[in-house]
């Protein structure tokens, strides 16, 4: 089996299940959304912020292509899950890529999605640009964080999280993106 660096060991697996499972080796007990959030020390700087974006938007996109059959990382969001999963009840590769577009929000704001409104603009795929911006963790916005930069970011999120999943990119696309968000943060600098 292939290796990719931002995938964890892969212990086991089970096909016998309709939804074939992977059991990967124990990544250990602090979650990466409480270390984005947590206020007691120092912030992630926004620039490691995108660098993590970027790891983890590969291994996602790695995940999806380097087998015969993608596999779905189906990330555990709780009742965040993209608006087909509750129409059909089955899910695809777009359901990692709504999920990820979440997971750029927790970036972003520095806070776990019980921030993100839960309402009809979710739920229409409504949510606007500006109201990411407006989102943006006060312990990074003073880091010359350039608005355009910003903006492209959260367009990201948008299309993400789009309702229709055939608007959302691929995690091949959001990996591109994401690296041309970060250079154009580095030749800011």
């Amino acid at each position: 089996m292939r290796v990719h660096k931002n995938v964890l060991k892969v212990i086991g697996c089970c096909l016998e299940t309709e939804i074939p499972t992977i059991v990967y080796e124990f990544a250990g007990t602090k979650r990466l959304s409480t270390c984005i959030s947590a206020t007691n020390v120092q912030p992630l700087s926004w620039k490691f912020r995108l660098k993590i974006a970027i790891g983890l938007a590969n291994a996602v996109a790695y995940l999806h292509t380097a087998f015969s059959r993608p596999v779905i990382h189906r990330g555990s969001t709780g009742w965040w899950v993209p608006p087909e999963y509750w129409a059909r009840g089955y899910i695809t590769k777009k359901v990692d890529v709504y999920q990820f577009g979440l997971f750029l929000f927790e970036l972003l704001s520095g806070k776990g999605l019980v921030y993100l409104p839960r309402d009809d603009t979710l739920d229409t795929g409504e949510l606007s640009v500006e109201r990411f911006i407006d989102a943006v963790d006060s312990r990074i916005k003073n880091e010359g964080i350039d608005l355009e930069q910003l903006s492209d970011f959260a367009t990201l999120i948008v299309r993400c999280t789009s309702y229709d999943e055939e608007n959302r990119p691929t995690m091949i696309e959001v990996g591109k993106e994401l690296k041309q968000i970060d250079q154009s943060f580095t030749s800011l600098c």
